[in-house]
């Protein structure tokens, strides 16, 4: 009897030390963050504005980009921002991407602000997040900035940087 229970509590324990040393399903996947930075352009698709009052104007639209870089694709991007009478401008846009990143090939939806200080200025700013993604690229996360210098008419030059990490859970 007392062999028995000798053997059925290393059994348990063997158990418990199994379950506790095994990784979980979500970090068994899990990668450390990598660098991305790259290049992003856009041509703009069309842009619709509202005179909201007081000289502000609400604008929407979309542009095709294009991503070099870590990023390697193209995207179709919904903007709607606001473009304040002081000529300071703030909004966000929705990118969907198709393309790759290292060998991997898919799609992701990324969320990018988007932000300027008022006239007189020289660049324009924001944000960006990776919210979701599929094929190649299921379980991709990832954040970080990109900027971008402003035409002598204060309009984007259409191309900016971007940084960040990105990371697959």
């Amino acid at each position: 009897m007392r062999k028995a229970r000798l053997i059925g509590l290393m059994v348990a324990v063997a158990v418990a030390l199994a379950l506790v040393l095994a990784p979980t399903a979500g970090a068994a996947g899990a990668t450390t963050p990598r660098a991305a930075s790259g290049t992003w352009t856009w041509v703009n698709t069309g842009a619709e504005g509202v005179d909201v009052g007081g000289g502000d104007t609400f604008v929407t639209g979309t542009e095709d980009g294009t991503w070099t870089g870590t990023f390697q694709g193209t995207s179709v991007d919904y903007f709607a921002g606001l473009l304040p009478a002081d000529g300071s401008a703030y909004g966000a846009l929705t990118v969907v991407f198709r393309g790759k990143i290292e060998h991997a090939r898919g799609g992701f939806v990324m969320h990018l602000s988007w932000q300027a200080p008022p006239l007189p200025n020289m660049l324009m700013w924001g944000k960006w997040t990776i919210v979701t993604a599929r094929g190649g690229l299921k379980h991709l996360l990832g954040s970080g900035t990109w900027i971008t210098f402003l035409a002598d008419d204060d309009t984007p030059l259409n191309a900016a940087t971007y940084e960040g990490t990105y990371w697959r859970y």
